[in-house]
């Protein structure tokens, strides 16, 4: 055991090297000393491999590379990034060799967990390993660096694509105005567009978006943002309807998850991976209605939702709550809770991300109006029976838990929620809740504070959030075993 810990330990320090004849070493080392330091770390490589057979067989997750990628796959739809690197070692360690299609999943859920180091850590895995990048992987390379706000990084990952023979495609060049986009560059996004221009190519709806959310996203904004916004918007109802607000994807085909975050669009956490929820024929107006709410603009608001009018759509549930928070943002709580009220009365479909985007807003600034509404909000919630999912959950209680004044009383009902749902929230949200009641000076007798205590003691004090690598000592958990 002590043995198999040691190579573990020096496996996940300095830099991998791999043999085509000795396989997978690690570490950094002189010229001179390479080949007996292969030669010892192979034959250990190999004691491992023989060791305890019926105890690894007992502990081991996965036997094959095709285990293996299904591992990888569960933790993306598993929404836990941060164990791919931990399975990838444990594969490593195997001494089983991944393929072209393994790196897929570790790239895309680098992608959707903004992990940038391991994003370009499975790069160049791939590259040492013989394997040629292909269009997707550079997609979430791109994707990769604009959700970490590092854009220079994916022009740079652009131009790599020459290196290995290929050609910027459509999707490559729209992830790169998203990128753009999402750190508020509009002259680099104007230069992408150009590129895309004289490719022969046409931009489409998250080319458009991307634009919005430019201009939207820009640091220091000079005139109106929204004159420029209004035009491009303009310049995208003027494109023929067929390529802008059709096309031929159906709304809930599988991959339509991966290309909202190639493509950074506002609609990520709310999807969640259900392509039928939003209407994508709405992308630009999506991206227009978000710029309104976080603007703070209820003049651009009526503007865009007159234009969404005239070219005969009904706003879907996620432009409804982006209407609904630019009032709230506005502090036009009347007429939020009254828009609020005839949709609900509407009969259309009500899901509990509506209800959360607007509790986060209400609570913004920490209001006493606003506090009202989002209390009302969350009863309302409940009493419709919606399932909180636990991202959300924990947001608004963290969010909840800073109210300065208060009776604190939005953040006691999702506290009690919590309870209820048996939900395991991060430490750092259960310590901020408990500093609340400390400043309200709540007795230690009460009954949240005795759970907040006894919350608190589960967890081992100093811990980080990020769960542990897998041990080899006994009582290990594997990747399959920690999603449930």
């Amino acid at each position: 055991m002590a043995l198999q810990a040691s190579i573990r330990q020096a496996v996940r320090h300095g830099p991998r090297v791999f043999s085509p004849f000795l396989g997978f070493t690690a570490g950094s080392l002189d010229p001179g000393d390479r080949s007996g330091y292969f030669k010892e770390r192979y034959e250990r490589m190999q004691l491992y491999s023989t060791i305890a057979p019926a105890d690894y067989e007992r502990r081991n997750y996965a036997k094959d590379v095709n285990q293996y990628t299904d591992v990888l796959y569960n933790l993306n739809n598993a929404n836990r990034p941060f164990l791919l690197r931990d399975v990838y070692d444990d594969m490593i360690l195997d001494g089983i060799q991944p393929h072209s299609d393994t790196f897929v999943p570790l790239l895309v859920g680098c992608m959707k967990g903004s992990r940038l180091q391991d994003a370009f850590y499975f790069y160049d895995e791939m590259k040492c390993m013989g394997y040629v990048p292909d269009d997707l992987a550079f997609n979430c390379l791109v994707a990769t660096c604009g959700r970490c706000r590092q854009q220079r990084r994916a022009f740079q990952v652009v131009e790599e694509m020459k290196d290995f023979n290929l050609r910027p495609k459509m999707k490559t060049l729209t992830a790169l105005l998203g990128a753009c986009g999402a750190a508020g560059m509009p002259k680099e996004a104007a230069g992408v567009v150009q590129r895309i221009t004289e490719s022969g190519l046409t931009l489409n709806k998250y080319c458009y978006a991307a634009l919005i959310a430019a201009e939207k996203n820009q640091l220091l904004k000079r005139g109106d943002p929204f004159e420029k916004i209004i035009e491009i918007l303009n310049q995208a109802r003027s494109w023929s309807s067929n390529e802008l607000f059709g096309g031929d994807r159906e709304r809930t085909e599988n991959v339509d998850e991966i290309d909202e975050y190639i493509y950074c669009l506002p609609t990520i956490d709310f999807v969640r991976g259900r392509g039928n929820l939003v209407d994508r024929k709405l992308t630009v107006y999506h991206a227009a209605l978000c710029a309104c709410a976080d603007l703070k603009s209820t003049a651009a608001l009526r503007i865009v939702v007159e234009m969404l009018k005239q070219d005969g759509y009904q706003p879907d549930i996620f432009c409804v709550a982006q209407i609904l928070r630019c009032h709230i943002a506005c502090k036009e709580f009347g007429v939020a809770m009254k828009a609020l009220t005839g949709y609900l009365n509407s009969g259309r479909p009500t899901r509990s991300e509506l209800f959360a985007i607007l509790i986060l807003e209400a609570m913004r600034g920490f209001s006493v109006d606003g506090m009202d509404m989002a209390k009302k909000l969350l009863q309302e919630m409940l009493k419709k029976g919606l399932p909180l999912v636990n991202k959300f959950h924990g947001d608004l209680l963290e969010l909840a838990s800073q109210e300065p004044g208060g009776d604190y009383s939005v953040a006691n009902l999702l506290f009690d929620l919590m309870q209820k749902r048996k939900v395991s929230l991060p430490r750092r949200i259960v310590d901020s809740y408990l500093r609340g009641l400390q400043r309200r000076d709540v007795p230690e007798g009460d009954p949240r504070m005795t759970q907040v205590r006894e919350f608190l003691n589960r967890r081992t004090p100093g811990r980080v959030e990020r769960p542990p690598r897998r041990q080899l000592e006994g009582g290990e958990r594997g990747p399959k075993q920690l999603e449930s």
